[in-house]
């Protein structure tokens, strides 16, 4: 697969209608960013809710609370022969189980509330925690089994010369090699006529064998060498057994026996004592990666509880905040790690990213660095989408190699070409001093760079400062009357608008000149609020809104996270006060 190109969600809790058209490149995190109320838990819900028969929602929880309006999702994903395939989910159907696997990891925060009568006080005092409920990893452990096996009991079935196998209880308490053994031969083709006449034919050969064991030994060493390298029934168990152990032919051959034989003896006990080998296996690796993480007193790692494996988490005051988000979501990967299994497969990440501090924001993507790495070695897709109001731009703990970046809140704005030129061109020699002092800050002054311009084939509508001023006022007034606007024309607009009113506000002329040969906006106020200006916080605050604005550049999405907070109906009030 080449990408998803089209996610469409209906009718899910806030959701009427998303469609979300970015492409969603494989084992390459994307993030959804979104403010607030804007449906990105909705979006979560949605996918959590898919059964094999359909989306299944919870009471009240289709859009309006209507029933008629009934859920779907569809997904559009572009195959890598560049065919479109188009698969949809509703409640009579769920055509994306058979494309993708999906796994939705949300907050596990859960407020508990007590109550607790209490003398002489009429009613009940309700104590409220938050806690995290046991995360279940594995759904049902394995029984504890051994291999049957006897040294003995093996050289007296073998025949004559039984007196030269070894005992294999090594390789049988070898985890890993066992489990190798497992993933690797099929075991189930040595029940065959066709092995078990082979079988038979070398170990007749070898009984027939005359010496001492380490004469015998040397003779099938030598006889059947390439009986081990070459037979098709032997090839992968010898490749393993070589791998793990230190054995001449003979060894490899003579351990192989010995497994054979265990598992036709009982094959069902063979095959529980391996599903076995495999959870230790499993427990092992999630005890190694709490270990590496986990620095709480409490040395919280999975146990076994109810034939279940579980983390338990400690009361909320044994444990601090930072520990106990990261080592739910790492618990959280390693379910999604065992219940994505296909080829093809999306986890969606809500409610986790929005809350962490520093440090753990760099831990939760190394995290999901490694998931990618685990599916790409095996030759799998995995698309992480990670839902957030945060943007990921305005913070240097986002450090994902390959990041993509979505803003689900698209809004419909004028894109001013004209003027986003000469913001991009604000460095150039010719017009960098001028246009910074005369354009983009306030000067009472008038500036005509006509010249400069012409020569850098920048729209001379614009190219004397009192026609620049009044044309991003112009737009800020649009924005104000509730009509289409210019954001970056805006972002100008106001910070030329808070400059001049700061500036009308000292005293002096001595002042003002020195006010304006200051450099940068936040100078410029700290400047007049040291010299006795007063104003509103406002003026500061706003410093977030169009210093972004104005330091745009090609490639990078800043618009549309900027049309998300002048949309915000307080930013809103708050420019409206420079009127």
């Amino acid at each position: 697969m080449k990408y998803i190109e089209r996610i469409l969600i209906e009718n899910v809790k806030g959701i009427q209608r998303l469609e979300i058209n970015d492409h969603l490149i494989p084992n390459k995190p994307v993030i959804f960013v979104a403010p607030n109320g804007f449906g990105k838990s909705s979006f979560a819900y949605a996918f959590n809710k898919l059964t094999k028969k359909g989306i299944i929602l919870d009471d009240e929880t289709y859009y309006k609370n209507n029933e008629d309006n009934k859920p779907k999702i569809e997904l559009r994903f572009v195959n890598d022969d560049r065919s479109v395939c188009v698969i949809i989910a509703d409640e009579t159907q769920n055509q994306i189980k058979d494309h993708f696997g999906v796994h939705v990891i949300n907050s596990l925060l859960i407020s508990k509330h007590t109550q607790k009568t209490v003398p002489g006080i009429p009613r009940a005092v309700v104590k409220s925690s938050i806690t995290i409920n046991p995360i279940i990893l594995i759904e049902k452990i394995p029984n504890k089994e051994n291999f049957s096996y006897s040294p003995k009991n093996m050289k007296e079935e073998f025949g004559s010369n039984g007196k030269i196998l070894f005992n294999i209880s090594e390789i049988l308490n070898d985890t890993h090699l066992m489990v190798e053994l497992q993933n690797n031969v099929q075991f189930d083709k040595f029940g065959g006529v066709r092995i078990d006449k082979f079988l038979n034919n070398v170990k007749d050969r070898i009984n027939a064998f005359k010496g001492t064991s380490q004469e015998i030994l040397q003779k099938v060493n030598d006889e059947f060498e390439e009986t081990i390298i070459n037979s098709e029934p032997l090839i992968d168990i010898s490749k393993i057994l070589k791998k793990h152990c230190e054995f001449d032919n003979a060894e490899v051959l003579l351990a192989i026996f010995q497994l054979i034989e265990i598992y036709r003896n009982d094959s069902k006990k063979f095959k529980t004592t391996l599903k076995y080998y495999e959870f230790i296996n499993e427990k092992q690796i999630y005890d190694d990666m709490f270990s590496f993480f986990n620095a709480t007193w409490k040395t919280l790692r999975p146990k076994v509880v109810d034939a279940q494996l579980v983390v338990e988490f400690p009361k909320a005051n044994q444990i601090s905040n930072g520990e106990r988000d990261v080592i739910s979501f790492i618990s959280s990967l390693i379910r999604c790690s065992r219940n994505l299994n296909g080829a093809k497969n999306i986890l969606i990440i809500d409610e986790v990213f929005d809350y962490l501090d520093d440090a753990n924001l760099i831990a939760t993507q190394y995290y999901i660095s490694v998931l990618i790495q685990k599916f790409k070695d095996e030759g799998r897709i995995i698309i992480p989408i990670i839902l957030t109001h945060l943007n990921p731009y305005y913070f240097k703990n986002f450090r994902f190699q390959k990041l993509q970046v979505c803003y689900l809140d698209k809004h419909r704005f004028k894109n001013n070409v004209s003027l986003h030129k000469i913001v991009l061109n604000r460095e150039e020699i010719s017009i960098k001093r001028p246009l910074s002092k005369y354009f983009l800050h306030y000067d009472p002054g008038n500036c005509d760079l006509t010249i400069e311009f012409t020569a850098l084939n920048l729209d001379l509508a614009y190219c004397k400062s009192i026609n620049f001023k009044r044309l991003v006022e112009n737009e800020l007034n649009l924005y104000i009357a509730n009509q289409n606007y210019d954001p970056i024309s805006i972002c100008c607009a106001v910070r030329i608008k808070i400059e001049e009113k700061v500036y009308n506000l000292l005293p002096t002329a001595e002042l003002k000149v020195a006010y304006i040969d200051t450099f940068e906006t936040d100078a410029k106020l700290a400047f007049a609020e040291e010299n006795g200006a007063i104003f509103s916080e406002v003026y500061n605050l706003l410093g977030l809104i169009y210093n972004d604005g104005l330091h745009f550049s090609n490639g990078v999405d800043k618009i549309t996270p900027i049309c998300s907070k002048l949309n915000n109906k307080t930013i809103k009030n708050m420019i409206q006060q420079l009127s």
